[in-house]
């Protein structure tokens, strides 16, 4: 997989937009590719992660249903898409994810829960918080500890490492506005994104 990998960044390098739509095209549909595809993303280059973050807006955002044909379920592209997203991120934190934050903001606030998954995969991967449903029996012990081990026990099993909690901090750090190369783009997100999600969930 690493010829693999560097024969993509090599290609990405002269035309970074097709080459990283095609993939993420590929990846709707094959979504067993997606690890070894974000793995292969560590041979691009600065430039190219920022227009991967771009083409996976763009795929997000085109005009296509979002949920299957009884409208209970989310279309396979958008669940591929969400845990790309947050696997994406988890390992490169260096990438731009503010533009994602705002993305689901938008979504949210034009009244769209689908884009929830995307929200739910960037704070349970990236993030490293599980989800009560996915929770293991250890995790589950560490609940009846004191507030110190029921802390930790609600971190993800692999959040202890550092690449992960670089990218946990960094999403912590885009979420509430304290990083940002320019001031007007230190905006706290949190607490608007919090208030949607509230919203969503009175709208059920």
């Amino acid at each position: 997989f690493k010829a693999a990998g560097r024969a993509v960044a090599k290609c990405a390098h002269a035309n970074p937009v097709r080459v990283l739509s095609t993939m993420l095209e590929q990846l709707e549909t094959i979504d067993n590719l997606i690890p070894f595809a974000v793995d292969a993303c560590r041979y691009l280059s600065p430039l190219s992660l920022d227009v991967l973050t771009y083409c996976l807006l763009d795929r997000l955002m085109l005009d296509r249903p979002k949920t299957k044909s009884g409208g209970q379920n989310l279309s396979k592209w958008l669940l591929s898409l969400a845990t790309l997203t947050g696997s994406l991120y988890r390992k490169y934190a260096s990438a731009e994810i503010g533009g994602v934050l705002r993305y689901v903001e938008s979504a949210l606030s034009e009244g769209s829960r689908a884009e929830l998954e995307v929200l739910k995969n960037l704070v349970t991967t990236v993030g490293g918080v599980v989800s009560v449903t996915d929770i293991s029996a250890e995790q589950l012990n560490g609940q009846a500890g004191g507030p110190v081990l029921r802390a930790a026990s609600a971190m993800a099993e692999t959040a202890g490492t550092s690449a992960a909690r670089r990218a946990a901090n960094r999403f912590l750090e885009t979420l509430c506005g304290t990083r940002g190369g320019v001031a007007a783009d230190r905006v706290n997100r949190a607490f608007p994104l919090l208030l949607l999600v509230g919203r969503q969930t009175d709208d059920v």
